[in-house]
C-alpha cells in the first residue's frame, strides 16, 4: 500500500474523529483544545513495506510545540493501540491490501470510540498532561508544570535537565540549552 492510498482510506473510514473536533493531516488526527493541549493520533504507514501501520496516541501542547504541525515534532505521553486495545509496545497493524486496511482499520475504529478517545478527554488540562510525561522528559514535564503554576516541581525537573546536559557531550546547541534551562529555573526561583 502507498502513503497516498493509505491516506484516501483514513479520512472516510473515521469520520466520528472529525465529530469529536479532530482535523486530519499527512497521516495525523489532532484536536487542539482551547487552552494549548493537543490530542494527537498517528496513523504511522510503514514507509518499507507499506504492509503494515502502527497507531500512536499521545499529546502536544502550545507550551512544547508553538503552532508547528504535529507531524513536524511528534508527541509525548505516548500510548500504543492495536487492534485489541492497548500495547506495550507499537503494533504492526496489517494493510497489505485495500481489504485488509479496511478491516483493521474498522477493528481501530472501535477501540478508538470504546478506549482512546475517553482517553484522551480525561486529559485536559496542562497538569493532568504534566503527570502523565516521564520522568526521562524534565525539560518537557517542567516546561508544563511551570505552565500550570507548580514551580516547585518545575525548578526540580529544571534541575534534572541540566544536569543531564552538564554531563552529555559537547554539541553546536549544548550550551544555549544550558542557558535556557538556567534561565528557567530562575523563572521558577523568581516565582
Amino acid at each position: 500500500m502507498k502513503f497516498k492510498e493509505f491516506d484516501e482510506l483514513l479520512a472516510p473510514l473515521l469520520p466520528f474523529l472529525s465529530e469529536v473536533g479532530f482535523t486530519y493531516s499527512d497521516g495525523c488526527f489532532e484536536r487542539r483544545l482551547p487552552n494549548g493541549i493537543r490530542h494527537i493520533l498517528f496513523f504511522d504507514l510503514d514507509p518499507k513495506s507499506g504492509k503494515t501501520f502502527r497507531l500512536i496516541a499521545g499529546f502536544g501542547s502550545k507550551e512544547i510545540h508553538g503552532e508547528r504541525r504535529a507531524s513536524d515534532v511528534g508527541v509525548f505521553g505516548v500510548r500504543y493501540v492495536s487492534t485489541g486495545g492497548w500495547a506495550d509496545k507499537p503494533s504492526s497493524i496489517p494493510c497489505y491490501s485495500r481489504g485488509v486496511a479496511v478491516q483493521s482499520l474498522n477493528r481501530v475504529a472501535k477501540i478508538l470510540v470504546e478506549t482512546v478517545i475517553p482517553w484522551m478527554d480525561s486529559v485536559d488540562s496542562i497538569c493532568i498532561l504534566a503527570s502523565l510525561i516521564e520522568s526521562t522528559y524534565p525539560y518537557i514535564k517542567g516546561k508544563l508544570l511551570l505552565a500550570c503554576g507548580d514551580t516547585e516541581g518545575a525548578r526540580e525537573c529544571f534541575r534534572d535537565h541540566l544536569e543531564y546536559l552538564r554531563k552529555s557531550p559537547n554539541s553546536a546547541e549544548k550550551n544555549g540549552w544550558i542557558e535556557e534551562t538556567e534561565r528557567l529555573i530562575d523563572v521558577c526561583n523568581q516565582s
